[in-house]
């Protein structure tokens, strides 16, 4: 966790070839915050990885980031977005 926060500083993934990259450190950022129970933050970062994605026009990206918002909203306990998610 702490190398993935690390790299966040580096400039290089500020970059915006760099957004692949970035989104997949947020990634793990995120899934560690949903580990240890902050959904909110996890939805937030979530949320930028969604986007970086899309921007990167990265298709299998946006897939996993879709799924792990779905999958924080189950343990958010909100079913209704986690449903919504699922059907987009």
């Amino acid at each position: 966790m702490q190398q993935s926060l690390e790299l966040l500083e580096n400039p290089l993934l500020a970059h915006p070839d760099a957004r692949v990259d970035r989104a997949y450190v947020l990634n793990v950022v995120a899934a560690d915050a949903m580990r240890s129970g902050d959904g909110a933050r996890a939805k937030l970062l979530l949320e930028e990885v969604l986007a970086l994605f899309k921007e990167a026009g990265d298709r299998w990206g946006v897939t996993r980031a879709v799924h792990n918002l779905g999958t924080n909203d189950t343990y958010m306990g909100d079913y209704t977005a986690a449903k919504r998610r699922g059907e987009a």
